[in-house]
């Protein structure tokens, strides 16, 4: 009986994706695994040489025959898999150098951007200060100033139109946020309705951010910063 062993030919897979991106150390240990086995298959052939000494030595011509093909068959399919070794070897350095290139060249973009960004930010000022008069520069601040300030006010109306529509049925809908004069929202407005009824002494401190008269009765203060929010309702103050 001829001995014969597997050949490394696997069949594709035409549904397979391949793998858009492989970092390096699954790339270091995928290529460990291939060396591993292509060690492991190199000591077999070792072996194999060996024994056919062995055989020959005992005057098994027939055995020894045998052992030398298998021995041809597993030194065609070594030098195959060095060979598939090596340009596994050539392909992941080609990967690596264009992932390092590609890295560098956006990290040297980013440094490229940022440089320009700021050297036209002083190059503005620097322009401004020269050939465009001080009182002019003010005006043009105020007037950016007045423009955000009209931002906000049209984002607070837009937000108090929306938060009339609310209704205490529906408790868990979300309030449409309010900015402070600063443009910004609380850290601690509520998210819904139902958070909104449930305030306490959070009240006064929602009274102090949107600069509302503050009283030490929690109704008061409920009450004057659901109607600052457009909330149609109120709560019955409690008797003192």
């Amino acid at each position: 009986m001829e001995a014969s062993i597997p050949s490394n030919d696997l069949p594709l897979n035409e549904d397979a994706v391949p793998p858009t991106s492989l970092d390096l150390p699954t790339m270091k240990g995928l290529l460990g695994q291939v060396e591993e086995a292509s060690g492991s298959l190199g000591d077999t052939f070792g072996e194999l040489q060996d024994l056919t000494m062995q055989v020959a030595l005992h005057g098994e011509p027939r055995m020894t025959e045998e052992i030398n093909k298998l021995l041809e068959q597993m030194e065609t399919q070594e030098r195959m898999h060095r060979e598939g070794i090596a340009e596994i070897h050539l392909i992941l350095n080609d990967y690596l150098e264009k992932q390092f290139l590609n890295h560098l060249e956006a990290q040297a973009q980013q440094g490229i951007d940022r440089e320009i960004d700021e050297l036209v930010r002083e190059q503005v000022a620097s322009y401004l200060e020269v050939h465009i008069p001080q009182d002019l520069q003010d005006e043009v601040g105020r007037t950016q100033r007045e423009l955000e300030d009209l931002g906000i006010q049209l984002h607070n109306s837009e937000s108090r139109r929306a938060n009339a529509l609310l209704r205490s049925n529906h408790p868990d809908d979300s309030i449409h946020a309010v900015y402070m004069s600063n443009g910004e929202v609380s850290s601690h407005f509520p998210k819904t309705l139902r958070d909104l009824f449930n305030l306490n002494e959070m009240c006064k401190t929602l009274a102090f951010d949107y600069e509302l008269p503050v009283s030490d009765a929690r109704d008061h203060n409920l009450n004057l910063f659901m109607q600052f929010c457009g909330v149609t309702y109120q709560v019955v103050c409690s008797s003192g």
